[in-house]
């Protein structure tokens, strides 16, 4: 252990870490299994169809602050999907199809969220919180009726997976003040929060 932190590598797990480790792993799984299993084989968007179906034409006209169109013109909410889109659009150029697309964002949702309701309950507990609470808080952070009811828009989707992550951003700039970094992070979080929830209501 103090060559490895000497040469600046990780340490080895403990066990009691690769069990919190596996649970999560686990879990993910699970996860996993019933977003692939839900409705297997058809297309159900989260989103506006495009960004699925052509995420390169929407990950490009999602940058513009202004639409052309209708009347003469309005301000754009699209501008907090255009990284959706991209995203998106790396999985289409790798092959897969808007079905899997779908699926494969949700779950990176789903676990972005999880992990991110583990740091949060480690960051405020100061890393006093058991191993089991921080595996309880992840999961139950997932595994509720929000998440499965009204989770199953990116509109609602996104911004929750985030949420842990802005609060920890927000505390840590409260921990250490002076230090810009951590609002900037906590202001492009919700940022982005608030261009997609706007989804919900745009259309």
């Amino acid at each position: 252990g103090l060559v490895r932190r000497a040469r600046g590598l990780p340490a080895p797990l403990s066990r009691g870490e690769r069990g919190e480790w596996f649970a999560l792993t686990f879990f993910a799984a699970l996860v996993a299994a019933a977003v692939w299993l839900s409705s297997p084989g058809s297309f159900v968007p989260d989103i506006k169809p495009e960004v699925y179906l052509a995420p390169w034409r929407s990950a490009v006209d999602y940058l513009a602050a202004w639409r052309e169109s209708p009347f003469l013109g309005s301000a754009s909410f699209d501008v907090g999907l255009a990284p959706v889109a991209f995203v998106v659009a790396g999985l289409d150029a790798l092959g897969a199809a808007a079905e899997v697309t779908t699926r494969l964002v949700r779950v990176a949702l789903l676990v972005v969220g999880a992990l991110g309701a583990r740091q949060f309950v480690r960051s405020v507990s100061r890393d006093r919180a058991t191993r089991a609470g921080r595996v309880v808080a992840a999961i139950a952070y997932v595994a509720n009726p929000y998440v499965i009811v009204a989770g199953s828009t990116m509109a609602i989707l996104l911004p929750w997976a985030l949420l842990p992550w802005f609060a920890m951003a927000v505390l840590a700039g409260l921990r250490h003040q002076g230090a810009w970094r951590h609002p900037v992070i906590a202001g492009l979080d919700v940022g982005d929060e608030r261009e997609v929830d706007l989804q919900g209501v745009d259309r």
